[in-house]
């Protein structure tokens, strides 16, 4: 009956109107930058700031500080899985916000590079092994929260670099650690350049320990998380459900950087 028809109609409209309130909820809601999980034995920590290319700030360093020192101390945790949403890993720290502060005589500058040098040191402290998909851009403060780990897995689209002499301060974040023990003084060649290693560079100095290609590597993480299961030692059992994916770089992966080597030694 028409009566009916405009019940149903009525009830459509209402149902319409409370999804759209809800989505606008949804909207506003800022999502979190890290997020923190732990599945079975494995604490996940993923980097969710795609839309600046996940670049590190003060309050998502803190966040992976305080997960990283409560798991270190939580024997359930066998290892850390660190990943990211969008197309780099991470870019480095936030030194947009940074320098904007700082002209503005704001403190955030010493509290954003406390947070991370307290990270880096945690990262590289931490008891428990730690696993990074580098997927996309790994730089600056990125680079030393991958690098700091036992398990370093580039892609195809992997971009790492120490970039901080563009903008006129120095590699931090623990570089001085991993790029002088770089063969033929390649680590100060990156220092001084900023130079951008692809995957197979990164593999064939030691910074990445596995090549996975990017469609793979959802795959891993559910191999991972299945390795954590295993009452076999973790590292072990990383490495095994690692090597099942992994392989060389494509062949048609340039490697200008160890074309080079030889004269930049020199």
């Amino acid at each position: 009956s028409s009566h009916s028809a405009q019940e149903v109609h009525a009830s459509l409209q209402m149902a319409l109107r409370r999804l759209s309130r809800l989505s606008a909820q949804v909207c506003a809601e800022p999502a979190e930058e890290v997020i923190a999980s732990v599945e079975g034995s494995v604490g996940r920590l993923v980097l969710n700031r795609p839309q600046a290319l996940n670049a590190l700030n003060r309050g998502m360093c803190e966040s992976l500080l305080q997960n990283v020192k409560e798991w270190d101390r939580d024997p359930a945790v066998k290892f850390i899985l660190l990943s990211a949403v969008g197309k780099a890993f991470s870019a480095g720290g936030d030194v947009r916000a940074v320098a904007v502060d700082g002209k503005a005589g704001g403190d955030l500058p010493v509290q954003q590079f406390r947070a991370e040098y307290s990270l880096m040191h945690w990262v590289a402290k931490c008891s428990k092994p730690q696993v990074a998909l580098m997927d996309g851009a790994v730089m600056g403060c990125g680079a030393g929260l991958a690098l700091h780990g036992r398990f370093r897995v580039a892609t195809e689209k992997t971009v790492l670099a120490m970039p901080e002499t563009a903008i006129g301060i120095f590699p931090d974040v623990g570089a001085s650690f991993f790029l002088p023990r770089l063969r033929s003084q390649l680590g100060i060649f990156m220092g001084l350049t900023g130079y951008r290693l692809n995957a197979r560079e990164a593999l064939s100095l030691g910074l990445a320990t596995h090549f996975v290609p990017a469609s793979k590597l959802p795959a891993l993480r559910e191999a991972l998380l299945e390795a954590a299961a295993s009452p076999n030692a973790a590292e072990p059992s990383i490495a095994s459900a690692i090597e099942r994916f992994a392989g060389a770089p494509p062949a048609d992966m340039a490697g200008a950087l160890l074309g080079d080597e030889g004269g930049i030694g020199r």
